[in-house]
């Protein structure tokens, strides 16, 4: 899975990130957890379900018990909003 590339921007703030959809205007900012997830499908190539699960648990080691079920809603989220491609 991969963001979508256009009309979309989004910045690094502290350990956050904003994102502008420039097709609603509507801005979203990510805690650091959501934002570990968006920078891994933002990077070449995105990343899979189960690889950004395993990236939850290896940066937020007290994510295990519901990685899966997060990672799962917030890929929802993104669907829902048209973030993703593929």
């Amino acid at each position: 899975m991969q963001l979508r590339t256009d009309d979309l921007s989004w910045r690094e703030v502290d350990e956050d990130v904003v994102v502008l959809d420039e097709r609603t205007w509507k801005y979203v900012h990510l805690n650091p957890t959501a934002s570990l997830l968006w920078r891994s499908l933002a990077a070449d190539g995105g990343a899979s379900e189960a690889e950004l699960s395993a990236r939850l648990v290896e940066n937020f080691p007290g994510a295990a018990p519901t990685a899966d079920a997060d990672v799962a809603a917030f890929l929802a989220d993104l669907r829902a909003r048209e973030y993703l491609v593929a």
